[in-house]
């Protein structure tokens, strides 16, 4: 059984992130690696195992394109400053970020055109999805 990858924003001197399944945000020392979770949602992965927390992979220019879920709706940005972001925009779930500034986002909008809504959101859909689940990153060293 694997443990699932939290993605973190680094705030002052530890890592956070909200948590989907218990709604509330959880915060760790601010060293990659596995937690014990602090989830009360009874029905939550995170709860027996743990989870892996990540630092979000950034470009050479420290930029970082994100995936917002809020409901059946993804947006789809790119940020230099994470944690501001998470923030700023309504969401229920960050499902993904990859390497990468205007022009990858860019490129992530010009790829998804037929699914879109308006400005920045996308449709939720099997496509998009798929590309969710594949945006995988080595931890950082």
């Amino acid at each position: 059984m694997s443990i699932p990858t939290v993605f973190v924003v680094k705030n002052d001197n530890c890592f956070e992130f909200f948590c989907y399944f218990c709604r509330s945000l959880h915060q760790h020392g601010a060293i990659e690696g596995h937690r014990l979770s602090h989830c009360t949602n009874q029905k939550s992965p995170y709860r027996d195992r743990g989870y892996m927390l990540r630092l979000p992979p950034q470009n050479q220019s420290g930029e970082t394109v994100y995936y917002l879920r809020l409901g059946n709706r993804i947006k789809i940005g790119w940020t230099r400053n994470l944690s501001a972001k998470m923030k700023a925009i309504p969401h229920e779930q960050l499902l993904a970020l990859e390497p990468g500034g205007l022009s990858v986002e860019a490129q992530r909008h010009q790829q998804f055109e037929e699914f879109k809504i308006v400005g920045e959101w996308f449709r939720s859909c099997p496509v998009i999805m798929r590309h969710v689940a594949s945006l995988e990153w080595e931890p950082a060293k």
